[in-house]
């Protein structure tokens, strides 16, 4: 049996373990004046430090998979508060159509 127990300190100091969380980040990718035959799409995420997470993902709509995602927590509910993640869209000429924060 496994017992999932929130962050807080007092939940804390009693022994509850963190547990590992999968995160799942849905996207869809729209082409607006153009069409998808034209133009190629690469998706990655990075995390708060800008290394990659998940990386070139080619296709217009996916739900990406996060393992051992770090999930937003509100100030001193965590060591690590508020933390957010970047969803980043390309196209194949490598130009940034737009880069999103997510948590």
């Amino acid at each position: 049996m496994m017992t999932l127990c929130p962050r807080s300190k007092e939940f804390l100091k009693k022994g509850c373990t963190r547990i590992s969380f999968v995160g799942v980040i849905g996207y869809n990718v729209s082409v607006v004046g153009g069409s998808t035959n034209d133009t190629t799409v690469s998706v990655s995420l990075l995390d708060r430090d800008g290394n990659y997470v998940i990386r070139d993902v080619e296709k217009y709509q996916e739900n990406l998979k996060v393992p051992q995602a770090k999930l937003w927590w509100p100030y001193l509910m965590d060591p690590e508060p508020a933390y957010l993640y970047t969803l980043e869209v390309r196209t194949t000429t490598s130009r940034i159509l737009q880069a999103l924060r997510c948590g």
